[in-house]
């Protein structure tokens, strides 16, 4: 078998002399001076003379590759295809053919590739780099990590995710203590808003700032007061895969026309081609990705007290929490009490849960859409609306700690603004997870998870129109399939994702790991009735410096 720094130069090597194929990701020469930094002052670090506190530092340089086989989570429609003739399956087919033998890349970019079912390889180059600084009262992490994203296939999807952290804690006496954490995330994953909001956003990328302050001070001995202060941003930003899409609506618009004989100007089949009153398909992704933009402040305040008549270690605490997040889509008002325990049962088993009431409050601009025969071809009727909802809140977790086994239950359900959406989601979540210690250096882990998202929509459907109207709008597919693209995020969000998902973790020395891991994924859409799976393999090369 080969050694961990040999695996890992040769997956390094392969990722750095491909990047130059794609503008997106930083080229050979600025991937070369992070490196370079990152050596100079870890040596700086190693040479330097002690300071008055304690500095420390962690180096993780982590090389990843991943295989998915539905990438973008699309149903199939397996009942649609059924339902195809044969001469329409045989000229589908002969029309890939003849796509393939045009070259790959006007394939892709005649079928948007987030509308079917594909697989491709990713590879991920991440560096990281952990600074610690500690004295008798304070204690200060900071930590960056780049994420080098290149897909083998589908390079529009190439990024480079960003992570930054700094978290600092001061003792004010031996009572009190402050503390503050700042995060910066720049990310590009497909996926993150499945268990928040039950949506898939794309490839859009997002940028996430978040802000916290908090106090802690011991009423007693056995008390404990805490108050936390939150205010975070979320902003998206178009990607590559937008140029993609432009791309593929104008080749698609211009391909219509030929086949119905018309010219590119003057003819119903143009129509949908960008006037100074039509937006294009562009305009209005970036409309959107500015209207789901939010700000959020959020506050708690909380008392907990040990109660060791219960079980040595339990202790019970109440807690209340306020959360207001605007956008241009809507302000939405939080708030919430919650009272809970924590039960030690044993030296190997604990137990918590809590349970509590929540308001919300959603004022929003509810949107009637009304066809047109004509340019801009549809009409928003706006009415302000305000919805107000009580409804309970309660999570669960129940954990094992043996020898060699870690068992763990959680589940939760709350109500709270949902990223991407503008409106409020109703959240149920449960997970199952298990992890065994085989020996010194392999352990292995799996688990089971279910997530249900529920939104109302601010979207009221169907749309009006009159008999012209929807007539004309019938014969142009065009105009359908690009008012459902461009305005389902208006629609109600009725989501349920399952996850099932098995790996081990292999030390390879003190300074290599090796991990491996299956997740399978059901992501169902109750609201549209897609059902889509997708497999997705991982193997990941880890190096860290020093050895812990």
């Amino acid at each position: 078998m080969l050694h961990g720094l040999d695996i890992m130069r040769t997956m390094v090597s392969n990722f750095l002399n491909g990047v130059n194929d794609n503008a997106t990701i930083l080229p050979r020469k600025g991937a070369m001076v992070w490196y370079v930094v990152a050596v100079c002052l870890c040596l700086v670090l190693q040479t330097a003379p002690t300071l008055a506190g304690n500095v420390t530092y962690q180096t993780r340089l982590r090389a990843m590759q991943v295989y998915e086989d539905n990438l973008f989570l699309v149903d199939e429609h397996p009942d649609v295809k059924d339902e195809r003739t044969e001469e329409e399956a045989k000229t589908e087919e002969q029309a890939a053919e003849d796509g393939q033998k045009q070259g790959e890349e006007e394939t892709d970019v005649a079928q948007d590739p987030v509308e079917k079912k594909t697989a491709d390889w990713a590879t991920t180059i991440s560096p990281e780099l952990a600074l610690s600084y500690e004295t008798e009262r304070l204690k200060s992490t900071g930590t960056a990590r780049f994420d080098l994203i290149r897909y083998s296939k589908y390079t529009e999807l190439n990024e480079v995710d960003q992570f930054y952290k700094q978290t600092t804690a001061y003792e004010l006496s031996p009572y009190s203590k402050i503390g503050a954490d700042a995060v910066y995330s720049k990310d590009s994953s497909r996926e993150r808003e499945l268990e928040e909001s039950g949506l898939l956003l794309g490839n859009t990328v997002r940028t996430k700032q978040d802000y916290r302050g908090w106090v802690q001070h011991n009423l007693s001995e056995y008390s404990l007061l805490d108050f936390s202060y939150n205010y975070s941003t979320e902003n998206f930003s178009s990607s590559s895969l937008d140029d993609l899409r432009d791309r593929r609506d104008a080749e698609k618009a211009e391909q219509e026309a030929k086949e119905k004989g018309e010219t590119t100007a003057g003819t119903e089949a143009t129509q949908e081609e960008p006037t100074e009153e039509e937006p294009s398909p562009a305009e209005l992704r970036r409309q959107w990705r500015e209207a789901i933009n939010t700000k959020t402040h959020w506050a708690s305040l909380g008392i907990t007290r040990e109660v060791d008549w219960l079980s040595s270690g339990s202790y019970v605490y109440a807690n209340s929490q306020y959360l207001h997040q605007e956008s241009k889509l809507s302000i939405q008002d939080s708030a919430a009490v919650v009272l809970g325990l924590g039960l030690q049962l044993s030296e190997t088993i604990s137990f918590s849960f809590d349970a509590g009431l929540n308001y919300g409050r959603d004022s929003y601009d509810n949107r009637r859409l009304r066809l047109l025969a004509e340019q801009p071809y549809y009409e928003q009727e706006v009415v302000p609306q305000t919805d107000s909802q009580w409804g309970p809140i309660a999570h669960a977790q129940f954990r094992y700690t043996g020898e060699d086994t870690v068992l763990s239950l959680n589940a939760a359900y709350d109500v709270r603004p949902a990223s991407g959406t503008g409106t409020l989601a109703d959240r149920t979540t449960v997970q199952l997870r298990a992890e065994n210690q085989f020996s010194e250096k392999m352990r292995a882990y799996s688990y089971a998870s279910y997530n249900h998202n529920k939104q109302d929509g601010i979207l009221e459907l169907p749309p009006l129109a009159d008999e012209e109207a929807l007539e004309f709008h019938n014969s142009i597919p065009a105009l359908q399939e690009r008012l459902d693209r461009e305005l389902q995020s208006f629609y109600e969000v009725d989501t349920t994702t399952y996850s099932l998902g098995l790996g081990f973790l292999y030390d390879l020395s003190r300074l290599f790991s090796l991990k491996g891991e299956y997740v399978y994924r059901i992501h169902q859409n109750d609201v549209s009735g897609s059902d889509a799976r997708g497999n997705r393999f991982l193997l990941q090369l880890s190096m860290k410096f020093p050895a812990e």
